[in-house]
């Protein structure tokens, strides 16, 4: 049997952004991105 709930989550992180490719700080988007940021993302997706 599968409950489905519509639940708001929030998700914290601290990551320091100078370990690319792993995470850091894209100056011309300014945003963070990498290889952590991209697992961080397909977590919360779930």
């Amino acid at each position: 049997m599968c409950l489905s709930q519509n639940i708001d989550k929030t998700y914290v992180i601290y990551s320091g952004n100078a370990f690319a490719p792993f995470e850091y700080l894209d100056e011309k988007t300014n945003t963070y991105v990498g290889l952590d940021m991209n697992h961080l993302a397909a977590i919360a997706e779930d």
